[in-house]
C-alpha cells in the first residue's frame, strides 16, 4: 500500500468528527442559516423527485451555494448554478494552447515568489489577466439540455413552502460573473427562524473523541453512542487530574515513512518519533492534545448536560 492510500484510511477517514448531541434536538426547530437553507433547498428537490438528470448534477456538484460570504447570515442570497461545459473553437484552439502554456509557467513563479512583495504582485497581476484571457476564447455552454422551466419550478415550490413558514423569498434569473454560466439567484430578505434558540452541540475530531469517551469509560470502538444525562455527570465529576494527563499527547508529525495500519487507533501517532527516518514526500503536522483541551471539552459536556436537564432532555447522544 503506497503512504498516500495509508494515510488516507489510517488517518483522514478516522480524523473525521463526532458530535455530541441531546437526544431529540434534532425535531426541534432552530436557527437556520443561509448553508442550512442550501442543505434545505436541495433535502426537498430530492425528496419531492424534482431532478432531472442535469438538475441533480447542479444540487449535487457544488451547485447550490451560498452567494460569497453569506453562508452563516440569517439574510442572503443562495446561488443555484447551471452546470456548464467549456469549448474551444478550431480557430481558437492555438492562441488558447499558448496562453495556458504561459500561465502554467507562471503559476511556478508566482507559487515561489514571497507573498506580499512587489515581484508576487506582478506575477498575481499578470496571471490573473492571462487567466481572463483563456477564458475570453472560451465557449460556456449549458451541460446537456438546459430546461430553464424546471430549475424556475422547483425554486418556486421550495420558496412556496418556505413561505408558509413564514420566510420572505424571491428568484431572478442571472449569469454568473464567476462561473459564465446562468445562475438562478434565490434572495432570502426575512428569516423567521432567527428568533429560535440554537441547541448546544459539540463537535470534535475522532481521536479527540475517543480520548474523551475513554474518559467517560467506553471504549475506543463506541464512535456512536447513548447516555442518560445524570449518568454522564457522574462520570464526569468521577474523572481525576492523573486520568486526563495520560490523554495528553505532545504535538509531532507523521511521516510517509510511518508504518501506519488501517487497524491502528485513530490517535496511532501518539507514539515516539523517529528522527532517523528520511523523509520522502509530504509530511502532516498533528497538533497535539494538552489538559486545558481536556478539561474545557468536559467542562462543554457538563455544560451540555445542565443545558439539557433545565430543558427537558434525557440523554446525549453522540456519532
Amino acid at each position: 500500500m503506497n503512504w498516500y492510500r495509508t494515510i488516507k484510511i489510517s488517518a483522514i477517514i478516522k480524523k473525521s468528527s463526532v458530535t455530541f448531541s441531546l437526544h431529540g434536538s434534532q425535531d426541534v426547530q432552530q436557527p437556520e442559516n443561509i448553508l442550512d437553507l442550501c442543505h434545505d433547498f436541495t433535502d426537498f428537490c430530492s425528496k419531492n423527485r424534482l431532478y432531472t438528470e442535469t438538475f441533480n448534477s447542479s444540487a449535487y456538484n457544488g451547485g447550490v451555494e451560498p452567494d460569497g460570504s453569506d453562508y452563516d447570515k440569517m439574510t442572503g442570497t443562495i446561488n443555484v448554478y447551471v452546470p456548464i461545459d467549456r469549448s474551444i473553437s478550431p480557430e481558437n484552439k492555438s492562441s488558447h494552447d499558448q496562453l495556458q502554456a504561459k500561465m502554467e509557467s507562471l503559476h511556478d513563479k508566482y507559487q515561489h515568489a514571497e507573498y506580499g512583495t512587489k515581484e508576487h504582485q506582478m506575477y498575481l497581476s499578470e496571471y490573473n489577466n492571462l487567466y481572463k484571457n483563456i477564458k475570453n476564447l472560451e465557449t460556456i455552454v449549458p451541460r446537456g439540455t438546459f430546461n430553464k422551466e424546471e430549475y424556475i419550478n422547483a425554486i418556486n415550490l421550495w420558496i412556496s413552502e418556505k413561505k408558509s413558514l413564514g420566510f420572505n423569498m424571491s428568484v431572478r434569473e442571472d449569469v454568473s460573473n464567476m462561473r459564465g454560466g446562468p445562475v438562478f439567484r434565490i434572495q432570502i430578505a426575512n428569516n423567521p427562524t432567527e428568533k429560535l434558540e440554537q441547541l448546544p452541540e459539540i463537535n470534535m475530531s475522532n481521536d479527540n473523541a475517543i480520548s474523551i469517551l475513554r474518559l467517560l469509560g467506553f471504549t475506543s470502538e463506541d464512535y456512536s453512542g447513548q447516555i442518560t444525562l445524570q449518568d454522564l455527570k457522574q462520570r464526569i465529576i468521577a474523572i481525576s487530574q492523573e486520568e486526563m494527563q495520560r490523554e495528553t499527547i505532545e504535538p509531532r508529525v507523521v511521516l510517509p515513512e510511518d508504518n501506519i495500519q488501517e487497524s491502528d487507533p485513530a490517535d496511532f501517532w501518539k507514539g515516539e518519533q523517529d528522527s532517523t527516518q528520511n523523509q520522502k514526500g509530504p509530511t502532516i503536522f498533528m497538533g497535539g492534545r494538552d489538559i486545558n483541551y481536556i478539561d474545557t471539552r468536559l467542562q462543554d459536556l457538563y455544560q451540555l448536560v445542565d443545558y439539557g436537564i433545565s430543558k427537558g432532555f434525557n440523554s446525549v447522544v453522540w456519532g
